[in-house]
C-alpha cells in the first residue's frame, strides 16, 4: 500500500533526514529508532541502524515507516539523541535503556506552543520561540521544526574530541541554563535515553489535527567545547540545585507542621479528654495514621487524576496502572507497581517533568508522590487545611464502623 492512498497528498523529503545526520551523527554510529503510534494503543516498535544506512533511506522506505501495513496504524517515528552501543538490549516492543547508549553528543531542548489542551510551558506562536532561539548568547547549532501541529527542536552538538569527556550531567546543566534564559517554562528533558522526532517524518497528532513534516530549518550553527557549555551553564545549574534544596525542605516542614496543627484543632474541638499537650499529641500520630489508611484504601488512583485530566491508558501484566497526564495520549506515570521486595508501591511513579502534571516540581524536589500528596496537590491545591477539614468526618465516622 502507498502511503498517499492511505492518507492524501503529502511529500517526503529526505534531505531534511539526511541533514540531520550529517549534523549529529557519524556515519559508523549506530541509531535507534522508534515508532510510536498516533492513536490507539501505543506499542512502541524499534530497531537500531546504521547511520549511514539511514542516510541512504528513499521516501518510498519512509513511507513504511510511518503506516503500519497490517492494519494502517499511522506511526510517528523518532530517533535515540545519542548512539547505541553495538551490544544493546533494543529490541521490536523495547527501545532499551541508558546502559544501551554509548555517547553524549550534545544538549537537546523542546520548545512548544499553544495548541488545544496545552496552555503550560508554552510560547505564543512560533516566531516566539524563534526569538528566543536568536537571542541566546550561544546559537543552537541546529534547530528542527515539527510542523503546523508541533514545536521546536534545538540541539547544540559538541566538538567531537570533547564527546568522551560528556556524560549526562551536560543536560541537566543546559536545560538548568536555558530554563533560566526562557519567558516560560520548559519540559526538564534531562535523559540521555532521549527520542526526538526524526527529521523528515511525519508528524501525526493525536487528534484530528493537522499533519505535516518534521523538517530541518538550520544546521550550520557552531559546536561547542564541554568546557565552554559547562562554565556558561554551571552557575544557573547551582541556582537550580539550591532552589530545590530549599523546596524539599520547605515542602516536608510545612506538611508536617500544618497537618499536625489542623489535626490537633479538631482533637481539641471533638475530643473531650484532650485537656494534656501529652495526649493531644498521642492522637495527632493516632489520627494522622487513619487519615493516610483512610485515603490509601478508600480512594483510587482514578479518584484522584481523572477529575484532572489525566486519562487511564492501560493496565499492565503485572498489574500496575499507566496513565497520561492531562493533555497527552503517551505514558506519563505508573501506579501500582512491584516494588523490588514484591509488594506493591503506593507511591506514583512520575516518567513526565512537564508543568502539565501538576507534580513535575515535586518530583523533581524528591516528594513522595503517594495518594495523599497528590490528593493534597490536585484538589485541595496545597491547602491542608481544607484538606483536613473535608476529610476529617469521613475518617471518624469510617473508624467508628468498623
Amino acid at each position: 500500500m502507498k502511503f498517499n492512498d492511505a492518507v492524501g497528498s503529502i511529500d517526503i523529503d529526505t534531505s531534511h533526514l539526511k541533514r540531520f545526520l550529517t549534523t549529529w551523527f557519524r556515519k559508523d554510529d549506530l541509531v535507534t529508532i522508534v515508532g510510536i503510534p498516533a492513536t490507539g494503543v501505543r506499542k512502541v516498535m524499534s530497531f537500531t541502524i546504521k547511520a549511514s544506512e539511514l542516510h541512504d533511506v528513499t521516501p518510498e522506505m519512509f513511507d513504511k515507516l510511518s503506516i503500519v501495513e497490517t492494519d494502517q496504524r499511522r506511526m510517528n517515528v523518532y530517533v535515540g539523541i545519542n548512539p547505541t552501543k553495538e551490544e544493546n538490549t533494543v529490541t521490536l516492543y523495547s527501545r532499551g535503556d541508558k546502559s544501551n547508549v554509548r555517547a553524549v553528543y550534545g544538549c537537546f531542548i523542546d520548545l512548544d506552543v499553544v495548541k488545544s489542551g496545552k496552555k503550560l510551558g508554552v510560547f505564543e506562536s512560533k516566531d516566539e520561540i524563534y526569538s528566543f532561539l536568536k537571542s541566546l548568547d550561544l546559537p543552537p547549532t541546529m534547530i528542527i521544526d515539527n510542523g503546523a501541529n508541533g514545536g521546536v527542536h534545538a540541539y547544540w552538538r559538541l566538538k567531537d574530541e570533547d564527546i568522551e569527556r560528556a556524560d549526562e550531567s551536560l543536560l541537566a546543566h543546559w536545560w538548568a541554563y536555558i530554563s533560566s534564559l526562557s519567558p516560560v517554562k520548559i519540559d526538564r528533558l534531562i535523559d540521555k535515553t532521549r527520542i526526538s522526532r526524526l527529521p523528515s517524518g511525519i508528524y501525526w497528532p493525536s487528534d484530528e489535527g493537522k499533519f505535516d513534516n518534521v523538517k530541518v530549518v538550520m544546521d550550520d550553527g557552531p559546536l561547542y567545547s564541554l568546557d565552554h557549555i559547562l562554565n556558561v551553564s554551571e552557575y544557573a545549574y547551582n541556582e537550580h540545585n539550591r532552589k530545590v534544596s530549599e523546596l524539599r525542605m520547605q515542602k516536608t516542614r510545612t506538611d508536617i507542621d500544618a497537618w499536625n496543627k489542623r489535626l490537633a484543632h479538631h482533637i481539641v474541638l471533638n475530643d473531650s479528654r484532650a485537656t494534656s499537650r501529652q495526649y493531644t499529641e498521642r492522637q495527632v500520630t493516632v489520627l494522622m495514621y487513619l487519615m493516610d489508611d483512610y485515603i490509601s484504601n478508600h480512594f483510587e488512583w482514578s479518584d484522584i487524576l481523572e477529575p484532572y485530566g489525566w486519562t487511564f491508558l492501560r493496565q499492565d501484566h503485572d498489574g500496575s496502572g499507566v496513565w497520561a497526564r492531562p493533555g497527552q495520549g503517551a505514558r506519563s506515570a505508573v501506579v501500582d507497581y512491584q516494588k523490588s521486595d514484591g509488594s506493591i508501591s503506593g507511591v506514583m511513579s512520575l516518567l513526565s517533568s512537564s508543568d502539565e502534571t501538576l507534580l513535575a516540581d515535586l518530583k523533581e524536589a524528591g516528594v513522595p508522590l503517594t495518594k495523599k500528596q497528590v490528593l493534597l496537590r490536585l484538589k485541595y491545591n496545597d491547602d491542608v487545611v481544607l484538606m483536613v477539614d473535608d476529610l476529617y468526618t469521613e475518617v471518624m465516622n469510617d473508624q467508628a464502623n468498623r
